[in-house]
């Protein structure tokens, strides 16, 4: 598959939430091998509404997801038959949107017009349904919103640099992760918080996170989540007949320790994107770009 200028998706709204940190992409070419992996009992778990971004719930009953257009914020229960809740209808809300470490409460940016450069980060209670504000990082919302110790970093896009930087959960300490040249987006950190995918371009590379700089290439992609032990990373690799338009999307395994990415689907009637895996490590949730649907798949390793 071919990686097109990813900023040029007028079919998804994905543009609007992601074009601050991202530049133009080249045409570069990714590795493809077969995987011990595959994807079984693949179902369509949404109906409607065009929905994007998919992030389980800590307990794997429940799926936040971003509307493809506005990148407003809904909540499929898969517990419940055709059950979508509308958490926020700010606009970018559904963007990295995240989950508490016990699933209670879903954090998510929030404008209240199209004027207002900063968003303030929100926190919504299953409980009770009550929204409030919250101190969150608004730019490290998915690390910060699992810090639990004091000295737990919290890895977050400097918007003024496009520089990855990172900083305890108490702020006592703060540090860069990328040097101070090139546009960096996506910091994606891994289980054991030691590490964290960063995306440049259309390149993807593994950090330490103690600032120690690159441990090393991973390949072309964009990686969207860590596989609960922390072995491998789930991507997707579009493409592009005209440059603008999305014509194929395929998901990739990247096999961190032996550092190859191999091709999880192949299909020609879907363009799936942005992969996410549960938290049991038995699941994956995923977009189709082409219906808008959000798929929930087993993945069993062969």
């Amino acid at each position: 598959m071919i990686m097109t200028n990813f900023m040029f998706r007028q079919s998804k709204a994905v543009c609007f939430a992601l074009a601050l940190f991202l530049a133009g992409f080249g045409t570069v070419k990714a590795q493809s091998e077969s995987t011990a992996f595959t994807l079984d009992n693949i179902q369509a778990v949404s109906f409607g509404e065009e929905l994007s971004m998919p992030v389980w719930s800590p307990d794997d009953s429940r799926l936040l997801a971003a509307t493809s257009h506005g990148m407003m914020l809904r909540m499929i229960d898969l517990n419940k038959k055709n059950s979508i809740q509308t958490i926020s209808n700010s606009r970018g809300a559904g963007f990295n949107a995240s989950w508490s470490l016990d699933g209670e409460m879903v954090f998510f940016r929030y404008k209240d017009n199209e004027r207002q450069i900063h968003p303030e980060i929100k926190s919504f209670s299953l409980q009770d349904g009550k929204t409030k504000s919250s101190q969150l990082h608004p730019n490290g919302l998915s690390s910060a919103s699992k810090a639990v110790k004091n000295t737990d970093p919290v890895v977050f896009v400097n918007v003024e640099s496009l520089g990855i930087e990172a900083q305890t959960k108490d702020e006592s300490r703060c540090w860069k992760i990328t040097g101070d040249e090139g546009q960096f987006y996506n910091p994606l950190l891994a289980p054991d918080k030691k590490s964290l995918i960063v995306h440049e371009g259309s390149e993807m590379y593994l950090y330490a996170t103690d600032g120690s700089g690159v441990i090393k290439h991973l390949g072309t992609g964009i990686a969207s989540s860590w596989s609960p032990d922390g072995k491998y990373v789930l991507a997707f690799l579009d493409s592009s007949n005209d440059g603008h338009i999305i014509s194929g999307s395929e998901l990739y395994l990247i096999d961190i320790n032996a550092n190859k990415i191999t091709q999880l689907t192949n299909s020609e009637d879907m363009n799936e994107m942005w992969p996410n895996w549960s938290n049991d490590g038995s699941k994956i949730a995923f977009e189709d770009e082409r219906s808008g649907k959000i798929y929930v798949a087993d993945i069993v390793k062969n």
